[in-house]
This record gives structure tokens, sequence and C-alpha cells, in this order.
């Protein structure tokens, strides 16, 4: 009976190498893991070409109603990344430092687990879904009451880099 090999964790970064054939990763993919098992032709390649990460920041459970935070995403979508800082940074509505905030955390994982340059960065697809939905009571006239909905969003934002030519 063959053995199986012991399942390893892989990062994005990490590159394949010789002694790794027949070996099988756990590589997580920003939503769970993924299974690689390592073949010849994947040597000199990182874990994150194999399996095709993109760099990407998800803010969850974020007080903000999800229409309007689209409202604001949809004015940085396909954007350059340095360009939707500056739309950002310069619309007043109460989402923008929240997808500021986000974008900055997705530019930072680009540079650090993916070895992006910035200037070569865009906005590839932002997402606002909804979250869970708070229920809040107020008293009205005659002993009633009214429910106040205070929606949660969830907020994706992936980056691609633009490729020269």
């Amino acid at each position: 009976m063959a053995q199986a090999n012991k399942v390893r964790r892989g990062r994005y970064s990490q590159e394949i190498v010789e002694g790794n054939v027949g070996t099988t990763f756990r590589v997580n993919n920003g939503h769970g893991y993924t299974k690689v098992t390592v073949e010849q032709d994947m040597v000199g390649k990182t874990f994150g070409d194999v399996i095709g990460a993109k760099p990407s920041s998800v803010a969850r459970y974020v007080r903000i109603a999800p229409r309007k935070a689209r409202l604001v995403a949809d004015l940085i979508r396909g954007k350059q990344v340095e360009e939707a800082l500056s739309i950002l940074h310069h619309t007043p509505r109460a989402a923008s430092p929240i997808l500021e905030k986000v974008l900055r955390s997705a530019m930072a994982n680009a540079e650090h687990n993916f070895n992006m340059n910035a200037q070569d960065l865009y906005i590839g697809e932002i997402r606002v879904d909804e979250g869970p939905t708070l229920k809040r009571f107020r008293p009205r006239a005659q002993g009633r009451a009214s429910r106040i909905d205070k929606r949660t969003s969830h907020i994706t934002i992936v980056l691609t880099e633009r490729k020269e030519g």
C-alpha cells in the first residue's frame, strides 16, 4: 500500500523546488484552502502562479449600507490605484475612508505577498456585498414601534497588474 504524502502548507510567494515534486500542499486562496500536488512542470513557479491567486483585501461587517458604499465603489472601478486613492481622498462620502483603507491593504498585500509594483496595479474587481442587518426599534405614537434596519457591508477589492504592451 502506497503511503500518502503529508499535506504541507504553502505560501503564495513560495517558490516550488525540485525536492517538492509529488508533495501535496494546502495553499490559502483567500477564501479557503486549495490542495496542490506538485508536478514536474510546476518547478520554478510560485504557488500564487499555480493557483492563479491575485492580491486582494476584504473588509467584512462594515457598518455602512451597501447601497451607499456602491456609489463610491462605482467611481473607482477599473481605475489605476494611484488615481483611485486620489478620487477617494476627495470624495465627501462616508464610504470613502473605508474603501481607501481596504484599497491600501490590497496594495500592501500586492507588494508584500506577490512582489508587485504599486505603479502597475489597477482595480480588477471591486465588490460591495450585503452583510447581516442589525434590527433596532424606535418608539412611535400610540404605543407602536417602528423597525430600523442598520445594514452592514462586505467590501472586496481585487487588484490586477497591468501588462505593458
